[in-house]
């Protein structure tokens, strides 16, 4: 998963999004730590993230972000959701409200997320 983050493909976030949301937990963090340290496009990862509705896979990567300092820059790309967040302590009272801002329909979450 680490050695996707020097692999210059629009592919490997599709790759490190099914990655995020293997059952083994050490794949989920590694796939979390190279989407977190991508230089662009954190809200458009972190709306496909969402859009898995794979809660683990969610809260690994915004915990991530937060490791990485750069949690408060994805989410200020969102705009109004940032003043939602700002009394929030821990990652799942993030991820609620991320998560509901994101909110879409289940079959076109399943579609982003590369499920049938």
């Amino acid at each position: 998963m680490i050695a996707l983050s020097s692999l210059d493909h629009p592919g490997k976030i599709h790759v490190l999004l099914r990655a995020l949301c293997d059952l083994n937990r050490h794949v989920r963090q590694r796939a979390a730590w190279t989407l977190a340290r991508m230089h662009h496009g954190k809200e458009e990862i972190l709306e496909k993230v969402v859009a898995t509705q794979d809660n683990y896979a969610l809260q690994a990567f915004l915990s991530e972000l937060e490791r990485c300092d750069s949690l408060d820059a994805a989410l200020d790309g969102l705009g109004g959701i940032v003043a939602r967040i700002s009394g929030a302590a821990d990652v799942e009272a993030v991820a609620a409200v991320v998560r509901d801002h994101f909110a879409v329909p289940a079959k076109v979450a399943s579609a982003a997320a590369g499920r049938r």
